[in-house]
């Protein structure tokens, strides 16, 4: 559209200048949860939209920008610019029509509002000639015929089809008239409906206006360069050269009758050979021939395989003998017949021989050799002899290979057979015979058809294994496939005709190729398309394409071919092949030869082929880049070795961070240690001292009251040195811990705070092993909690639960007291809380402190085992 071509590719739109294909397109990234694909793109009123597995997008400036359908956003599966002049928007559930897609309203049809839609999945619309849509769902196709309501249902108007089974319609295109082509998956069927009915095409059938569409038997290329193609049901002449464009000629005649050979003579006759004899076509006219009538067995043969013109005669190579013609009255002139009970009325020659069904005719000078079921022959029909056949050598065991189908003569000595068996090479008197079973490599199969050009070149087809061409001066062999430009390797019989200009029409059972000026191969290389693929996956490469391989294949093999048939001998592929910056030089190799680089180190390589022929001019080049991926890419050893030197830097992190934290520990531990020193060495040895100075105070007293006094104050000296003692033991012992739960147990808060308080503990799981400071710190921790319990809980119960798992320890302290609000304004955490967070990240655990006011208190500690 617009001088741009539109592309949809995978992620988004690409739009590609006409003029300048080969620079970058600008490219439209169409995004939704995850890259969308791009389904189907079209142009309404120069507006440039794309249907998305996202939603619909109408594509301006540098973005692509999502147009509001109703409803939720859906999938879109087609787009349609109608007749109309309306976008048409197809999603799974619904059908989208707007006259102003990006300003709307849209209108949404589905099967619930609009009868005669598909009720299921919707995939696939066309609009025909007549302005007709076509939409196909799952099982159902609709027609919407303009100025009507609703769309008609023609799921039941398919003749021939299984009308109960599952017929997917896949694609809908139309612009054919007043067709529109369905396929469908399912049957493998092909669908045009016509008119109210749809019409089934069988498996296998081929629709295309104008062309023929059954199998392709002969054919002929004209003096004025068009095409006849003589198929199983009549001819059909080419209206232009290049026009494609095909139309029955004589189909009230030639209609049904299979058509084995066509043949134009220089002053323009052109003969047909059917299944029901022989005619000229005059115009759009068949003129049978007359006189190829036997009055005891009604026609002398039902079918003419093979015709060839000889001075002012004409060959006709048929099911019961050769008949010798005359070219201007087509009256019959002699008859070599293989039965003896054949005549022809008015015809006095008439040799009796051994030929049978005859397929082949070739003319070489004044001599004619034909192939028949059994055996070949050479004819002077001048003095109406059969001057040599294969039948005496048959006799011998020397040519002993089954049915013959084709032959010709190249020169005054060399004569080839095509048999069933492959390829035979003998003489003009068939007295030395040299098996061909094979030609380069290749196995012959069934050699069915066999033509000589002007200027010497056999070309043979050969079922199912191509065209083979020899060179009439060096005797070399060239073959030729689809890879080449044949429409099918399969070459049927008689399917090989010559012109003078060089042109080769090649046909089968499936269509025809036509090889321009296959014989004068000196043509300018610079218009042929050069075609490269990868051989080891089978995929064509795209110019500018990055091909990578390795690392457990490093082989690269390239095939080349072209968009026509080209000599070999006359055509080469330049190449060459390096680094990115330092370029190789250039190679060649005969075009057909396939292009292998063994054991490819590491790297990144250009490619560059282009083709070229005996005068010098060379095509466009074709360049991509191939990226050989090194041994241990992907490989599962290397995936290994990279675990495994993770899994040990990892343990290596966590043999440090287990280092660092045993140093932590260990500073804490001698810092507590340093710590009970002082206490011990200083504070302690200050009450001591304080004590036994009261002491000596308290016996000096002699009122009661002073005593009395000293007394108390010697009560609380006692007190203090207990707990500074208490202290001192604890801030020494931090690694002298036991299990934590007997720790828990061995408190005596009660009993310490004169409250009667209840102390539970329960403790389920099997305990595993826990670093001595870390288990001190947790047992701290508890031990900070069920004091804070029994100090300021006012309740009468604390109990503590122990919770094992093979990878956590959780401990939870509940009480049953007053409890308190931790997002008062007046609340103050105190020294021991805070001594508890600490003591927390010291043991890498995790705390969870919860209260209310009347509802008691619960402290909650995560340990995780494998943390430290």
């Amino acid at each position: 559209h617009d001088n741009t071509i539109w592309l949809a590719v995978d992620g988004g739109v690409v739009a590609v200048d006409k003029d300048d294909p080969s620079a970058p397109g600008k490219r439209y990234s169409i995004k939704g949860a995850e890259t969308a694909t791009v389904q189907t793109l079209a142009v309404q009123n120069n507006q440039v939209f794309a249907g998305a597995s996202t939603g619909l997008f109408h594509l301006t400036g540098d973005q692509a920008a999502a147009v509001d359908l109703p409803g939720e956003p859906a999938t879109i599966n087609a787009l349609a610019a109608g007749p109309d002049g309306r976008l048409y928007a197809l999603a799974p559930a619904a059908l989208f029509v707007s006259d102003s897609p990006l300003v709307g309203p849209w209108v949404r049809y589905d099967s619930a509002t609009t009868p005669g839609l598909p009720a299921d999945e919707l995939g696939t619309m066309g609009f025909d000639k007549k302005g007709r849509l076509w939409i196909g769902g799952t099982q159902g196709l609709s027609r919407w015929d303009p100025g009507t309501d609703l769309p008609a249902d023609c799921r039941r108007s398919i003749q021939g089809s299984d009308r109960d089974a599952d017929l997917r319609i896949a694609h809908i295109a139309g612009s054919l008239g007043p067709y529109v082509l369905l396929g469908t998956s399912g049957q493998s069927a092909s669908f045009a409906p016509i008119d109210d009915d749809v019409t089934l095409l069988l498996p296998g059938e081929r629709f295309n206006p104008g062309l023929p569409d059954n199998s392709i038997w002969s054919s002929e290329i004209l003096s004025d360069g068009r095409l006849l193609l003589g198929t199983s049901n009549g001819v059909f002449a080419e209206q232009t050269r290049s026009g494609y464009s095909y139309e029955a000629a004589a189909p009230d005649v030639l209609g049904a009758l299979r058509i084995f050979a066509i043949e134009e003579f220089d002053d323009g006759q052109v003969w047909i050979g059917t299944s029901r004899g022989a005619f000229r076509l005059e115009g759009n006219e068949a003129v049978p021939l007359p006189g190829l009538v036997s009055a005891e067995r009604g026609p002398v043969s039902p079918t003419v395989f093979a015709i060839a013109p000889f001075r002012d005669w004409v060959l006709l190579a048929s099911g019961g003998g050769l008949i010798v013609l005359n070219r201007e009255t087509a009256e019959p002139i002699a008859y070599y017949r293989s039965n003896p009970s054949l005549s022809l009325p008015g015809v006095d020659r008439i040799i009796d021989t051994d030929l049978d069904r005859l397929w082949s005719i070739d003319v070489a000078g004044d001599e004619v050799f034909v192939a028949g079921d059994e055996a070949a022959f050479r004819i002077d029909p001048i003095s109406m002899t059969v001057t040599a056949s294969t039948l005496a050598a048959s006799d011998r065991g020397d040519f002993l290979a089954g049915r013959v189908y084709a032959i010709a003569a190249i020169g005054l000595d060399d004569v080839f057979i095509g048999t069933e068996a492959g390829l035979v090479k003998t003489d003009r008197d068939f007295s030395e015979f040299e098996a061909i079973d094979q030609i380069n490599g290749h196995r012959l199969a069934s050699v069915m058809s066999m033509q000589r050009a002007v200027d010497g070149t056999l070309w043979i087809g050969v079922a199912g294994n191509g065209l083979f061409r020899r060179d009439p001066v060096t005797g070399n062999w060239t073959h030729l496939t689809q890879a080449n430009g044949l429409v099918t390797n399969g070459v049927s019989q008689l399917g090989l005709t010559l012109a003078d200009d060089g042109r080769v029409l090649v046909s089968n059972g499936t269509g025809a190729s036509l090889i321009a000026g296959a014989v004068n191969t000196d043509r300018d290389a610079s218009q042929m398309q050069l075609t490269v693929r990868d051989q080891y996956r089978s995929r064509r490469l795209a110019a500018g394409e990055t091909l990578k391989i390795g690392p457990d294949r490093r082989d690269l093999r390239l095939r080349f071919a072209v968009g026509e048939l080209l000599e070999p001998g006359r055509h080469w592929i330049e190449f060459r092949m390096g680094g990115q910056k330092n370029q190789a030089e250039w190679s060649t190799i005969r075009l057909g030869e396939d292009l292998t680089f063994l054991s490819l180190s590491p790297g990144r390589y250009a490619f560059e082929g282009r083709l070229t022929s005996a005068n010098g001019v060379a095509s466009n080049p074709i360049e991509f880049s191939v990226t050989v991926q090194p041994f241990w890419w992907e490989r599962r050893e290397v995936y290994l070795a990279f675990a495994a030197l993770a899994l040990l830097v990892v343990l290596g992190l966590f043999v440090l961070r287990a280092q660092a934290i045993e140093r932590r520990y260990g500073l804490v531990a001698n810092e507590r240690k340093r710590i009970a020193q002082d206490l011990h060495d200083t504070f302690l040895q200050d009450v001591v001292g304080a004590r036994m100075l009261g002491r000596t105070l308290a016996s000096e007293q002699t009122s009661d009251s002073a005593r009395e006094r000293t007394d108390r104050i010697m009560a609380l000296l006692e007190s203090a040195t207990r707990s500074v003692r208490e202290s001192v033991s604890e801030l020494h012992s931090l690694t002298d811990v036991p299990q934590i739960s007997e720790a828990i147990r061995a408190l005596q808060p009660p009993s310490k705070y004169g409250q009667n308080i209840e102390l539970e503990v329960d403790e389920t799981g099997k305990p595993w092993p826990m670093r001595a400071q870390r288990r001190f710190f947790i047992s701290r921790i508890v031990q900070e909690a069920v004091n804070n319990a029994c100090k300021h809980s006012e309740g009468s119960k604390v109990s503590v639960e122990l919770r094992w798992s093979w990878n956590a320890l959780s401990i939870k302290i509940k009480d049953d007291g007053k409890g308190f609000d931790l997002n008062s304004e007046s609340f103050v955490p105190g020294f021991g809380l805070d001594a508890m967070k600490c003591m927390a990240d010291a043991a890498r655990a995790h705390l969870s402190i919860q209260s209310q006011p009347e509802l008691g208190t619960r402290v909650h500690v995560r340990v995780a085992r494998f943390l430290v």
